[in-house]
């Protein structure tokens, strides 16, 4: 079961981003939107906000945080991914918002390789954020080993 990224790794994730992405047209999988984390840009002074977001593959719940290394605010949406659609519901406001994405690669940011371009922002922030490929790999093979040292 995938669990969703703690408050803190959000954080660093967010601290560590170094900005840019290539301006390559070769759209990817849109199933790479799903089990990442996703965050706009690098905060240049702790105090700056930056934004992400994270969608779980299942149940279908995905959190949008706003935070600076002092104040973070996070709100949890539902949604409904058609292709290169989605459907989200924010429960607490009952608002909704259909935007539509695209995943591309991008090579001007290690290890930062992937761009998200949304047609909107329903956060109203910005719409490119940036994502890592390798993070799922990296998922597997940790659980894989706990799993081998589990059965020791």
């Amino acid at each position: 079961m995938m669990r969703a990224p703690s408050l803190i790794a959000l954080a660093c994730t967010a601290v560590t981003v170094l900005g840019g992405c290539s301006s390559s047209t070769a759209d990817e999988d849109p199933s790479l939107l799903v089990g990442r984390v996703w965050i706009e840009s690098k905060p240049e002074k702790p105090t700056d906000y930056t934004q992400g977001a994270y969608l779980l593959p299942r149940p279908a719940i995905g959190l949008f945080q706003r935070a600076s290394a002092y104040d973070f605010h996070f709100e949890r949406f539902d949604y409904k991914r058609d292709g290169k659609k989605l459907a989200l519901t924010f429960p607490q406001s009952g608002k909704r918002a259909e935007v539509t994405f695209t995943v591309t690669a991008c090579d001007k940011l290690p290890p930062f390789d992937l761009c998200l371009d949304l047609s909107e922002n329903p956060w109203g922030g910005p719409r490119r954020y940036y994502g890592m490929r390798q993070q799922d790999e990296d998922d597997a093979a940790a659980r894989a080993l706990r799993a081998e040292l589990g059965a020791r």
